[in-house]
């Protein structure tokens, strides 16, 4: 046992390294690219030529193998410590006293099925030692290393000094902080009657997540002066190059007839062509000015032909509609229905790794279950697509007597969720992506079939 480090906490757990085909597939690709190009060269007869293509197959070759050797010696295994962790990496014992470390950082990719891909970097006694691995539900490794972090608070242009946070040449007080979140990949942080963040610095920056700790012990989300949506959380809009596309197509449209009229005939025809083009153009500009504005209690869109808003706690529907998957990210529309049948429309574009959009689909159908659930405890029937949830069961159509929840199973097939009654293998049917609450419905069966199982 080491002095510095105290009693050990835990036996040494092994850690998994990322997965060669999932997170390597690019280096494999290059490789495989690398040894045609060689074998290409190989089969020459031109000696300078073969020289040049074997020459340019070891250039392409050199990255993906250094990549590949390298993950050969990332597997590492660690214990925790009451002062500390104890790493073991190729042999050598490599022991961090949470008193050594100066700074933490980490950086996450979600690898779904697999789990979160991490790259974690610690700073200690003036050395820099950087781990990447996999973990599913939890990472004992780095909350006990954010827990334990005794350091310095301070980072890439910010430091904390007691309740007084300075970033640049601004300074903060702590005494005055409203909300501090991770949004966006992000550490946010609200001050005073400030509807949009004071200050922000990336995720993945030295102390980010320690800071945040930090700042959460401190939040008083009641200090807020702002109206019922609460603080601004983030936004998102359309694609830009969509817009002047339809801007270009319209002013096309005017130009051409415009240039062609000679007659009676010719007016009527450009003026057709006319009336095309202000219909793209004005489709251009609400492209070019949509963005919808995700707040804390609900969400706002704004465009130049008008504003719409809906607070969360009014919403009584949600439906997802994929309205583009193309190259690049993806365009969705979100379509929220409230308990008077008012409705918002928001169509906004992902990010390329857009946890905010994930989180928020999560938050609304656990909202909606909820509201599913009350409307059954007071005996009302819920509809949902073809089927109804109903305090005896589900409700499906050609059946008389509504069916046991856990007797009813779900299945993603192509397309659709398909429905299954168990006690006969009998398909009850399906429900498009399109559906209304299909999200906070599968959430309310589960629910349903874990209560009549226990």
């Amino acid at each position: 046992m080491s002095e510095r480090l105290g009693e050990p906490l835990t036996r040494a757990i092994d850690v998994s390294p990322p997965r060669l085909a999932t997170h390597y597939g690019g280096s494999l690709v290059l490789l495989g690219f690398a040894l045609f190009v060689a074998l290409i060269g190989s089969s020459m007869k031109d000696h300078d030529a073969m020289m040049i293509f074997l020459v340019i197959a070891f250039l392409m070759a050199i990255g993906p193998v250094i990549r590949l050797v390298r993950r050969q010696l990332m597997p590492f295994e660690y214990e925790l410590h009451e002062n500390g962790v104890r790493i073991v990496r190729r042999g050598k014992i490599e022991d961090i006293a949470f008193a050594d470390i100066e700074s933490i950082s980490i950086d996450d990719r979600p690898r779904d099925p697999w789990g979160i891909d991490r790259r974690l970097t610690l700073r200690a006694s003036g050395n820099t030692s950087r781990f990447r691995f996999i973990f599913v539900d939890e990472d004992p490794l780095t909350d006990h290393l954010f827990y334990g972090f005794r350091g310095t608070m301070s980072g890439d242009g910010w430091s904390l000094d007691g309740t007084t946070l300075r970033s640049g040449t601004r300074t903060f007080d702590l005494n005055t902080l409203t909300r501090a979140m991770l949004v966006s990949r992000e550490v946010q942080a609200w001050f005073g009657t400030d509807e949009t963040p004071s200050f922000r610095i990336p995720e993945s920056s030295p102390n980010a997540i320690p800071l945040l700790m930090r700042l959460q012990r401190s939040e008083v989300p009641e200090r807020a002066a702002t109206d019922g949506f609460g603080i601004l959380l983030f936004e998102r809009g359309r694609k830009r190059y969509v817009a002047f596309l339809a801007l270009f197509a319209a002013f096309t449209f005017i130009a051409l007839p415009v240039s062609m009229i000679h007659s009676a005939r010719d007016l009527l025809i450009g003026s057709g062509f006319i009336a095309a083009a202000l219909a793209i153009g004005a489709w251009g500009v609400k492209l070019l000015t949509s963005r919808v504005f995700f707040h804390e209690r609900g969400i706002r869109t704004k465009s130049a032909f008008g504003e719409n808003a809906m607070l969360y706690e009014d919403v009584d529907g949600v439906r997802w509609q994929v309205m583009s998957a193309g190259v690049g990210e993806p365009t969705f529309a979100l379509i929220l229905r409230g308990k008077n049948n008012e409705q918002l429309r928001a169509a906004f574009t992902l990010m390329a790794i857009d946890d905010d959009i994930e989180t928020l689909r999560r938050d609304l159908s656990q909202l909606v279950m909820q509201r599913i659930l009350e409307k059954l405890e007071r005996g009302e029937r819920v509809p949902w697509g073809r089927f109804a949830f109903r305090s005896e069961g589900l409700e499906v159509p050609g059946t008389i007597a509504a069916i046991p929840y856990a007797n009813v199973l779900f299945r993603n097939t192509v397309n659709a969720m398909s429905l299954y009654d168990t006690r006969t293998n009998q398909r009850l049917g399906h429900l498009p992506p399109r559906q209304e609450n299909l999200d906070a419905g599968i959430l309310t069966l589960t629910w349903l079939k874990k209560r009549e199982s226990s």
